[in-house]
């Protein structure tokens, strides 16, 4: 009995999937491809409608985003469409291009060479966001985390964001939150 393999019901048991559902999954198990729609509609939107406040340049740039953006519709898909350009789009925004413009071209710590998460920059994404967009972004509006910075209480940034905090031990999603998903972090105060 000791000398016997023990096995497990994951030997046997084999996925089914259908042609359709196998071609799916390989698609999204794919490395991410960076896509340059999202960030191209922001500046557009940003350089546009720069007389207006920041609300209102944030809801034309989702306007012009989904105006302009393209279609993916994959082969044989059933539920169609994708947020960007390419079945993993990895999307670069002014929340995070600076972390970005100091990361590309790093021997190290370039986004197409790291191997954990590793994402796939065409080389005329590469030199578009080199020559195009990175000098674009230092112009326009603030960012949304530096908005944050400058309109939230003090005291609510002291207690949820570690960039700012003099308490080391906030967990940084205070500051991904303030950088990418902010209406879900910081209510209007003043009203509540």
């Amino acid at each position: 009995m000791y000398g016997e393999k023990v096995g497990s019901w994951q030997e046997i048991l084999k996925p089914i999937r259908s042609a359709r559902v196998e071609k799916a999954r390989e698609r999204v198990r794919k490395e991410p491809e960076i896509c340059l729609e999202r960030i191209r509609a922001e500046l557009k939107a940003y350089n546009q409608y720069k007389d207006q406040p920041s609300i209102m340049q944030r809801a034309r740039f989702l306007e012009t985003f989904l105006r302009e953006k393209s279609m993916l519709i994959q082969e044989d898909e059933l539920i169609i469409g994708t947020v960007g350009s390419k079945p993993r789009a990895a999307f670069i925004t002014t929340a995070n291009i600076a972390a970005i413009a100091e990361e590309v071209d790093d021997p190290i710590r370039d986004f197409s060479i790291r191997p954990y998460d590793r994402i796939i920059f065409h080389p005329e994404e590469r030199k578009e966001l080199k020559e195009e967009i990175i000098p674009a972004v230092k112009g326009i509006a603030l960012s949304l985390f530096e908005y944050n910075l400058k309109n939230v209480d003090r005291d609510i940034l002291e207690h949820t964001a570690p960039g700012v905090s003099s308490c080391p031990h906030i967990p940084i999603i205070g500051d991904v939150s303030m950088a990418r998903e902010a209406g879900h972090m910081f209510l209007n105060f003043e009203k509540a």
